[in-house]
C-alpha cells in the first residue's frame, strides 16, 4: 500500500465525525465525538514505538490498530498510555498480515473509556523491529473542549 493510499484511508476514517446528542449537565456544552487517526510506515517507527497525541480534557472511548501493508519483524503490539503501557491492548500477537485488526476494550480497567484531564499520548509499542509494513492507529475521543471551540 502506498503512502497516498494510507492517507486516503485515514481521510475516510477521519470523515467520521459525530456530535453526541446530549448536553453535559454542569456546563451545558455538547460533547464532540471523533477519531484521531495516525498512519505510519515502517520508516516512521522509531525505537519500535508510535505516539498519538491527545488533547486535554477528553475521554478516550476506544483504540484500534489495522495493518495496511504486511509488517515484517513485529511479533506483538501493546497499546497504552503513560500510566499503563498496555492498558488498551496487552500483547496482541500479530501475524503482520494486511487487514489484521485489533480493537479495544482489551483491559477491563479501560473498558468504559478513560478520562485524560491533561494532554497525553496513546502509545503503540511493537515487539521486535519492523523492517517493512504500514498501518493505522485510531483513537476514538469524546471531547468537551473541541465542542466549546466549535460552537
Amino acid at each position: 500500500m502506498t503512502q497516498a493510499q494510507v492517507s486516503s484511508k485515514v481521510s475516510r476514517y477521519s470523515a467520521y465525525v459525530q456530535a453526541a446528542n446530549f448536553r453535559d449537565p454542569e456546563d451545558g456544552m455538547f460533547p464532540f465525538e471523533y477519531w484521531l487517526m495516525q498512519a505510519y510506515a515502517f520508516g516512521d517507527i522509531v525505537a519500535s514505538k508510535i505516539n498519538v497525541q491527545l488533547p486535554a480534557n477528553c475521554r478516550v472511548l476506544e483504540v484500534l490498530h489495522e495493518i495496511d501493508a504486511t509488517l515484517t519483524g513485529i511479533t506483538a503490539i501493546e497499546i497504552g498510555d503513560g500510566d499503563d503501557a498496555d492498558g488498551w491492548i496487552d500483547d496482541a500477537w500479530v501475524a503482520g498480515l494486511i487487514g489484521e485488526f485489533i480493537k479495544t476494550p482489551y483491559d477491563a480497567e479501560y473498558a468504559n473509556g478513560r478520562w485524560y484531564r491533561t494532554a497525553d499520548t496513546i502509545d503503540v509499542t511493537f515487539s521486535g523491529i519492523a523492517t517493512a509494513g504500514a498501518g493505522i492507529v485510531g483513537v476514538k475521543i469524546l471531547s468537551y473542549v473541541e465542542a466549546a471551540e466549535a460552537g
